[in-house]
Formats: structure tokens, sequence, C-alpha cells
């Protein structure tokens, strides 16, 4: 399930890639939030946390739903999934390969031969740390802030990429500007929301 959900997307950011634009206009308040968000995530080295995720498909009667472990190491450069469920699935993003392991067997790739994965685990990796610069050079991004939440949605420019996303959204907490959720919508209308709890700061790398 996860390893099916990044091939969709790195499928779209190849598309995205050559797709360059100008970065969106902020307001003052949006500035003071991502100035913030960067402040507080810029001593974070790891991450490890609780996720579940709920898949919604219309062709499917029911949701289909996942839990598991979501681990992000700064100085490997990336964030691995690792799911709960009986076939023990993971899936690792570095700057130097991605892995994809379920039912035993692994697939491990070098990340120099994949490029539309390695924009998008810099998207990720700036996800967290409050950079959003290469959300902006490839689509449209909306910010907004909601009581204790600042929110972010992206919605590619391509489209080609635009046939396979719609937009992809982020919930941010104001008390630490973590991330709380993401939802991935496709253009058929599917969605892929994930919400994260009970963060660890002071994890291992072990990537």
């Amino acid at each position: 399930m996860i390893s099916r959900l990044l091939v969709v997307v790195s499928a779209s950011m190849a598309y995205v890639l050559p797709c360059l634009g100008q970065s969106a206009s902020k307001s003052a308040l949006v500035s003071n939030h991502l100035s913030a968000m960067a402040e507080a995530n810029k001593n974070v080295e790891t991450i490890e946390c609780h996720y579940d995720m709920t898949r919604r498909v219309s062709m499917l009667s029911e949701d289909v739903k996942d839990a598991g472990t979501f681990h992000y190491c700064k100085s490997a450069g990336g964030f691995s999934l690792t799911s709960a469920n009986k076939d023990g699935e993971r899936v690792s993003m570095t700057r130097e390969y991605f892995q994809s392991t379920s039912g035993g067997k692994s697939v491990k790739i070098s990340a120099s031969r994949n490029p539309a994965m390695r924009q998008m685990l810099d998207m990720v990796n700036g996800c967290l740390t409050g950079d959003f610069s290469e959300l902006e050079a490839v689509g449209n991004v909306e910010y907004a802030e909601a009581g204790k939440t600042f929110s972010v949605v992206f919605v590619p420019k391509d489209k080609r990429a635009a046939r396979h996303v719609k937009s992809i959204s982020m919930v941010f907490t104001t008390s630490d500007y973590s991330l709380q959720q993401m939802t991935m919508t496709m253009a058929n209308g599917d969605s892929t929301d994930y919400r994260f709890g009970s963060k660890d700061y002071s994890a291992e790398c072990g990537m």
C-alpha cells in the first residue's frame, strides 16, 4: 500500500520537474508562520511517531486502513514508513537509495537513477523543516491559519501531473509546528490521509 502510493506520486512528479514557476505571494502572517516553523524545526534531527492511514477509493465500498511508524532522520536526508500489518511493509527513502520491503521481499534502487523520487524526497524533507520552496517551484501553494493550526495546500501546475494528483494538503500545529495531517487527493477523487501522533524527537536515526 505504501509503496504503491509513492510510485503514483513519483510518476506525477516526473511530469512536474520541468515546470518551474514563481514562489507564491506571502502575507506578513504567513511569513511569520513560516519563520516560526523554520525556527521550531532547525534543531530537529530525528522524528519518530505513529501514523494512521485511511485510503478512500471510489471503487471500494469500505475505506482501506493502515497504521504504523513514521521515522525521519535529518543526517540521512530521508524518512521511512513501517506498516504494522502482517506483511511488515516498509518503505525507506534517503539521499542515497529508495527501498521497499513487503512479504519478505525487498527492492532497492539508487536515488541517482530516479530523479522524480529524489524530488519528492526533497519536498517531504522541506515540509518537515518548514521549507516549501520545492513545492512553490512546481505548483501553486496556498497557506491558511485556522485556530491552532497552520495549513499548506499544494496544487500541481503541470497539466500532466494534474491528471494524477489534484492536491496535497498538510496541517501543522502552531504549538510546535509539527506535521499533524497530510492528505493527497487524486484527480479521480480518491484520497489518502495520514495522521501523525505521539512524536518522539530523541529517537536514534536507524537509517
